[in-house]
């Protein structure tokens, strides 16, 4: 949380060897600076390390600011999931 709270504008977060982190704690900390505008990731590699719920998910498309119209065939979804 400190990396994204000293760079705002960071736009591109890989947390793919955070072996720590939680599904939950990253949902947590988005949301907190998402509340607080101090947001402005796009994109986020988990490198596989993390598993989702479908409504978990959502959440996380909606904090990255994912277009749920777009659907799942649009050319560059803002969320990207590379595994290591």
């Amino acid at each position: 949380m400190q990396v994204l709270a000293s760079n705002p504008r960071l736009t591109k977060l890989s947390v793919s060897g955070c072996h720590r982190l939680s599904t939950v704690g990253l949902l947590s900390i988005l949301r907190d600076l998402r509340s607080s505008n101090q947001f402005g990731v796009k994109i986020l590699i988990t490198g596989g390390a993390l598993y989702f719920t479908k409504e978990q998910f959502k959440e996380l498309n909606l904090l990255l600011g994912v277009d749920a119209k777009a659907g799942p065939n649009s050319y560059k979804s803002c969320f990207e999931v590379k595994n290591a």
